[in-house]
């Protein structure tokens, strides 16, 4: 196995792309990650919305107007890492789920 191949291969990008029959990557998001940059992006400008910049805090109101959408994004999530079997997920995914996660 190839250094580029090691580092795909724990990197996961084949879960972000799509994959040809002979196994080479294409630069086309697999839609699962077009809809995880979808609902993330939404998350983000709506968290982003509720930001005080002045006192670096989240207003309230960032509860109420964002749960359903942090909720979506996470539901998506689980359930995608769940149908891989293995919990494995392109990592660019992962790294933006753990940024709201503890």
């Amino acid at each position: 196995m190839t250094e580029v191949n090691i580092c795909i291969s724990m990197s996961f990008i084949s879960g972000c792309f799509v994959v040809k029959d002979n196994g080479t990557l294409t630069p086309q998001l697999l839609n699962i990650t077009i809809k995880f940059q979808h609902l993330y992006n939404d998350t983000q400008n709506c968290f982003n919305t509720f930001y005080n910049v002045t006192t670096k805090k989240y207003e309230p109101a960032v509860c109420a107007n964002c749960t359903e959408k942090y909720c979506n994004l996470n539901k998506y999530y689980e359930d995608h890492k769940a149908d891989t079997g293995e919990g494995i997920l392109c990592m660019d995914i992962v790294d933006a789920v753990s940024v709201y996660t503890v």
